[in-house]
């Protein structure tokens, strides 16, 4: 294993371990933040119903949506114009008869949004759309590690309300994800991609700081990953204010309702 290929992120109470290269050889291990039994055992009872689900869903795609409309503001006409056509997705959003329309309002709204973003770089970073494993490009790379430094601290302020970050509602059971931590995490992706786009666009990397992409994908470099993390602390306590945020928000929403009544 090569070392350089690991970043440790730790707290007082938590130690997190993420490989770059490898996702699946990374490992976490959490503190016993909260044992709110009672409010898990609602929580699996209201994520069950598909009613439930919807709802919380059209809300985690409606704000993504508008999160996304609040950093496009004020960049220009093109921006401007995608606001709009977002702006019609989040409503639409909200009254979504299914979760797979909501899918593909989703899905629609997030590709213009990419394309937004690739706009905004060089043709030379050979970011076209976005691809995950491997990532083919500095760009796509710098997005995945960023995804996934988010998802594991969505995965920790979801164990400290006490909730269990693998009942999903708009991300269902799939083995080896925590698919609550993925809902929880979706309002904040639009925050991410401007973040990482920021960092290409301003000449803070570039594809000098990445190995040359082959067949196992593009890796950030030595250099580069200095660069990355002096940047990264500041965001980083971003993300975990709005991670927080939302996570009281869902135990909140799971709190007003109730477990049945046993048959007597």
């Amino acid at each position: 294993m090569h070392l350089t290929a690991w970043l440790v992120a730790y707290d007082i109470h938590d130690f997190i371990v993420v490989n770059e290269r490898y996702a699946d050889r990374g490992f976490s291990l959490y503190a016993d933040h909260l044992q709110q039994a009672h409010r898990r055992s609602v929580q699996y009872h209201w994520q069950s119903t598909s009613v439930s689900r919807l709802s919380w869903s059209r809300h985690v795609v409606s704000h993504k949506l508008k999160v996304a409309i609040s950093l496009l503001r004020g960049r220009g006409q093109a921006a401007d114009a995608l606001a709009v056509s977002m702006a019609n997705s989040a409503r639409q959003a909200l009254t979504a008869p299914n979760e797979a329309m909501l899918r593909g309002c989703e899905g629609g709204a997030q590709k213009a949004l990419f394309n937004y973003w690739r706009q905004q770089l060089s043709p030379s970073l050979g970011f076209t759309q976005r691809k995950r494993r491997p990532p083919p490009d500095p760009v796509n790379a710098m997005l995945s590690l960023s995804y996934m430094l988010a998802y594991e601290e969505s995965v920790r302020q979801l164990k400290q309300v006490g909730l269990d970050p693998s009942l999903g509602c708009y991300h269902r059971l799939v083995s080896g994800r925590k698919s609550l931590a993925c809902d929880l995490m979706e309002p904040l992706r639009p925050r991410i991609e401007a973040w990482v786009i920021t960092l290409f666009a301003e000449g803070t990397l570039n594809g000098r700081h990445f190995s040359p992409p082959d067949e196992r994908g593009c890796w950030l470099g030595k250099e580069g990953r200095k660069l990355y993390y002096a940047h990264l602390d500041g965001a980083q306590r971003q993300w975990r204010r709005y991670l927080a945020g939302y996570a009281r928000v869902l135990a909140r929403t799971v709190d007003q309702h109730t477990l049945p009544e046993e048959p007597a």
